[in-house]
């Protein structure tokens, strides 16, 4: 039983772009709930790092899957780099920046 990749198109449910004059592609994933207020709340939290280092923000419903919402459900909202968990419930920022640092410092 293995869990597709949850960068599948057809579970995105939104991306999120805020450019900057980086120009480093970068995409993190949100594993998320439209009616998840700690979800919406990451998302916010978000956004002043996406402006300061240009990634991509892709939400993703776990509920639309069987497979995310075994795996994720109780966790929500997930902030993730590819597969690894940055963190999950309230956004770690010390976490986010380090990983965010590592990658734009090549």
């Amino acid at each position: 039983d293995t869990v597709p990749s949850v960068h599948a198109e057809s579970w995105v449910w939104r991306t999120i772009t805020l450019a900057n004059e980086k120009g480093v592609a970068m995409k993190l994933t949100l594993m998320s709930r439209e009616y998840c207020s700690l979800c919406h709340k990451m998302i916010d939290a978000l956004k002043p790092f996406q402006a300061a280092y240009g990634f991509d923000l892709d939400v993703v419903d776990v509920d639309s899957s069987p497979e995310l919402e075994a795996k994720y459900n109780e966790l929500v909202p997930v902030l993730l780099a590819g597969e690894q968990e940055i963190c999950h419930w309230h956004l770690d920022e010390a976490r986010l920046r380090a990983c965010l640092d590592a990658t734009t410092a090549g």
